[in-house]
């Protein structure tokens, strides 16, 4: 069983590297291009490249809660054992504001992939405007970095983070009309009047 943590942190693909090598594991975390709106929902999602064969994954999600609100994660189909967002944990941690951090996403597997996967998509909403910096993690168990694993030992770890900006919805001010079209407008509503009181004598 493994355990991997997300923490939220910048708005753009980060990528995490396990070695140097060119075969080695890597990471996507994949965030919106631009700006957000108060209001909008967006997602991101995981990205893992030649990750060794693994039977679960752990993690924890980290964002500022005054800025985005986690609506909930989608596994990917391979994980036929189970799967757990933490949905219930992150609302009751965002009741209380400010910066969250919801340990124990996880999600097992029987089926022992490897090479290049989707592992979750996390979907949130944009709430206030502002920036919060989201990343994922490996979680600390037993005095060591546990995120993808097999038969409980690490077998890649990595760190991924997206800046989410949330910029404030637009005012919109009236165009006052020029005089000129008030004084029309007033013109013909006193025609309008005129040509009542001539049908009326």
């Amino acid at each position: 069983m493994s355990f991997m943590r997300v923490s939220l942190a910048a708005l753009t693909l980060a990528v995490g590297v396990s070695a140097s090598s060119a075969n080695a594991a890597s990471s996507n975390l994949i965030s919106p291009t631009g700006p957000l709106n108060v209001g909008d929902a967006f997602s991101l999602t995981w990205q893992v490249m030649n990750v060794p064969e693994f039977d679960g994954v752990g993690f924890g999600l980290t964002y500022d809660s005054d800025v985005v609100s986690y609506t909930g994660g989608v596994f990917s189909a391979v994980f036929n054992a189970f799967a757990v967002d933490q949905l219930a944990n992150a609302q009751a941690a965002e009741a209380l504001g400010g910066l969250v951090t919801v340990e124990s996403l996880t999600a097992g597997t029987f089926l022992f992939p490897s090479g290049d996967l989707d592992i979750v998509t996390l979907n949130f909403e944009a709430v206030a405007a502002g920036i919060t910096d989201i990343v994922i993690d490996p979680f600390q168990a037993f005095g060591q970095d546990l995120m993808f694993t097999r038969f409980g030992a690490a077998v890649f770890n990595t760190t991924d983070t997206a800046r989410i900006v949330v910029e404030a919805d637009p005012i919109t001010t009236p165009i006052p009309l020029p005089a000129s079209a008030l004084l029309l407008g007033a013109a013909v509503l006193g025609l309008a009047g005129q040509k009542r009181r001539t049908r009326h004598k």
